[in-house]
């Protein structure tokens, strides 16, 4: 069933946790999950872990026809790679398909160095590639990490053949999304009380919030999330994390993305409203944009037939008209 809108939920999320803080009420803090126990409940046979240079463990899955174009997916904020899972599952015979957990999310290692800067995130995006034997590539990224991509592109013309942007960061207009929420989290001096809530219940209604329809987030979906959001070292890292999603870029800077660009987007996503596929389009020369009926901030998942079709046919260079906004 369809939700009520984000900015009434981010309202009672930022009461509950001033509360919470004003009134010194004790939170408890949810216990850290190792990252054996992870590791043990979560790989594939298809996974790998991946040594840095600095000596973080990085979680990948190499998967697909290996003499097809490769293509990068990175998940967003939060996310464990299992967001790419549908895709998988339906480009496989297509692409090389290679899936990456960021440093302190999912199953991969914290950074020792502890910098999830631009200039990190696009050294990580380097050194994965290297490792795998990958040159050229093109580049899928959701929400926070359809920033890194572009952002990518811009640094590495050379190397990037395609990028997918879906619900891509980078860019904001004021009081299009929850953005004081983030910035709360964010916050050196709220931010560590704030991240105390990341309990099973405000993990599930984060969820809800993030889907167009409520019924496709279940109880498998809660658990890995909550479990991978405090898996050991990852807590800490969110503030750092949070930094990264909110450093914006002047929106001009989306006029030197010279690589064709495929721009998927939910038209009820709340958390990036539709509003930024517009600029993204319109900014990107040459850009392919498809808006989802009904679909929230997680195309891939809610969507999953649609937009593997668009990205197939945008990998093979085919012509897709973009789709009409009302």
């Amino acid at each position: 069933m369809r939700k009520g809108r984000l900015s009434r939920r981010v309202r009672i999320w930022l009461i509950v946790i001033a509360s919470a803080i004003a009134l010194g009420v004790v939170i408890v803090r949810p216990a850290e999950v190792p990252l054996a126990t992870l590791r043990a409940k979560y790989s594939s046979p298809a996974s790998q872990f991946l040594r840095l240079s600095d000596g973080a463990r990085i979680h990948v899955r190499d998967e697909g026809n290996p003499d097809r174009p490769v293509l990068l997916l990175i998940p967003g904020l939060h996310s464990p790679l299992q967001v790419w899972e549908p895709w998988v599952a339906r480009l496989r015979d297509d692409l090389r398909l290679v899936s990456v957990d960021l440093p302190g999310q999912g199953l991969s290692d914290s950074w020792p160095r502890g910098d999830y800067s631009t200039t990190a995130l696009d050294s990580f995006v380097t050194e994965v590639a290297g490792a795998l034997g990958i040159g050229r590539f093109s580049i899928a990224g959701h929400s926070m990490s359809g920033a890194l991509a572009w952002r990518y592109a811009l640094a590495h013309p050379d190397r990037i053949e395609r990028i997918v942007l879906v619900a891509a960061g980078g860019i904001v207009v004021e009081g299009a999304g929850p953005i004081l929420a983030f910035r709360l989290l964010a916050s050196p001096a709220l931010g560590p009380g704030a991240r105390q809530l990341m309990a099973r219940p405000f993990v599930r209604s984060t969820l809800e919030m993030s889907f167009g329809e409520d019924d496709l987030v279940t109880d498998d979906m809660v658990d890995r999330y909550f479990e991978t959001i405090n898996g050991e070292g990852h807590r800490a890292t969110v503030g750092k994390r949070l930094q990264y999603l909110l450093s914006y870029d002047p929106i001009e800077r989306l006029d030197g993305v010279a690589v064709p660009t495929l721009i998927l987007w939910g038209d009820h996503d709340e958390l990036r409203p539709v509003i930024y596929s517009k600029i993204f389009h319109e900014r990107i020369r040459g850009s392919v944009l498809r808006v989802y009926p009904s679909v929230g901030h997680f195309p891939m998942e809610e969507a999953p037939d649609a937009t593997a079709d668009d990205v197939r046919a945008f990998m093979r260079g085919e012509p897709r008209p973009a789709r009409a906004i009302d």
